[in-house]
This record gives structure tokens, C-alpha cells and sequence, in this order.
């Protein structure tokens, strides 16, 4: 994003204005900087900056604690050149994963029942949506490739093409919590349950344990 790119902090896509952390526990942060610098992290709901040592690959990671849920809030990084991310809500942070049934959008080639007047009334400016686009790898990755740029207010311009089960989702917990609530979907319509698992727990199965080691080795 243009954020990252004028900064010698550079965060992964994940991180953003508009995104949503989760309340009351230990945020993870990470990306990359100068080897031998040191990234601090100053959220503007706390007096206290957490500092991060940059190792000689130009990773590193951090902790940040989070208050209860509330927000806009800022998070400043800097190590010596600053990097800003705004109206950063805390709240409930949910992933939204699976095949078709999760990936069908409130418009789009789903369109569920009343669409059109559903899109009309996402106006839910405390719920987050961010998309992951499909990517796949065989092993985990630092970075996501984003939809629609990142984390957005959930309104009657970034609803149509989300994740129905995932809105409706949110909009659910948002109206009995009273809280933020961040929606992140990252679904693949006709994709095998087994390639959502990690190879540890394939290994373990008579049927792919062969082709596991296979990628290992290769």
C-alpha cells in the first residue's frame, strides 16, 4: 500500500487504516525494516511504546496488549521514519474460511434473498470486511495478497461482493455485542477439505502420508 511504501517499516497486507484488533489480548505485529534497527509501536489507548529489535533478516514481531473494545484509535511505528494507521477499532476479530457456501457474496453471483435491500442497508460503519484473494502455497506465508485494498467500513459500496455468511455473521455480533466487530474472508469455492489442513495432520492420515513426504523432499 502507498502507507508501506513511504516508510522503511513495511507491514504485511493484514495491516491497515480501518482494521480491527482484538480486545483484551497480546496483538501480534510483524514485517519487515533495516536489519539492526528497532521498530517502535505506539498505540494512542496506551502512554507505553513496545519496542521490537529488527534481526539481520529484516524481520521483526511484536506483542501490543489491547484494551476493551472501543476505538478510533491510532498506531504509530517508526524506526526513525514514522508509519500511521488510522481509525483502528478494537473489537471481535473473526475469520471467515470454507468453500462456496462461505465464499458466495450478498450480491454478486449468490445474491440472497431481498439482496437488493440488504446492500441498502449495510450501513454498519463499526464493522471491518477484509478480503484475502486466492492464493495458494505450500507453506505459510508471511503476506496476504488483499481484496478491495484492505480493510473497509462495511457500507453499501463494500458489501455487495463480501461474504454473505460472513456478513450477516458480523452484523449478528455487532447488534448483541454493541462492540467493533472485523470480518476476514478468506474462502475458495470447490477446494478440498484436506488442503485447509497442515501438513502435520495430513501425515497422519494412511491416504496422503506418502504424498506428504513428497513435498517435503521435492
Amino acid at each position: 500500500t502507498a502507507l508501506t511504501m513511504q516508510a522503511k517499516v513495511v507491514l504485511p497486507g493484514i495491516f491497515g487504516d480501518n482494521m480491527v484488533l482484538q480486545q483484551q489480548s497480546e496483538a501480534q505485529f510483524w514485517g519487515k525494516a533495516a536489519p539492526g534497527k528497532k521498530v517502535t509501536i505506539r498505540p494512542s489507548w496506551s502512554t507505553q511504546g513496545i519496542t521490537a529489535n529488527v534481526g539481520k533478516d529484516g524481520r521483526w514481531r511484536a506483542a501490543v496488549p489491547t484494551p476493551e473494545a472501543g476505538g478510533p484509535y491510532t498506531i504509530e511505528l517508526s524506526d526513525g521514519e514514522r508509519l500511521t494507521l488510522r481509525d483502528v477499532l478494537i473489537g471481535e476479530v473473526w475469520i471467515c474460511s470454507g468453500q462456496s457456501n462461505m465464499e458466495m457474496p450478498v450480491g454478486g453471483w449468490g445474491r440472497v434473498r431481498d439482496y437488493a435491500r440488504e446492500i441498502e442497508s449495510a450501513d454498519w460503519p463499526r464493522i471491518r470486511l477484509f478480503g484475502v484473494k486466492r492464493v495458494s502455497s505450500l507453506a505459510p506465508r508471511e503476506d496476504v495478497q488483499v481484496v478491495g485494498g484492505g480493510w473497509q467500513p462495511c457500507s453499501p459500496q463494500t458489501v455487495p461482493d463480501f461474504s454473505a455468511a460472513g456478513y450477516f455473521f458480523a452484523r449478528e455480533l455487532h447488534k448483541a455485542l454493541g462492540v467493533p466487530v472485523g470480518v476476514i474472508n478468506t474462502s475458495w469455492g470447490g477446494t478440498m477439505a484436506e488442503s485447509w489442513m497442515s501438513p502435520e495432520a495430513l501425515a497422519t492420515h494412511s491416504d496422503f502420508a506418502e504424498r506428504v513426504e513428497q513435498v517435503r523432499s521435492a
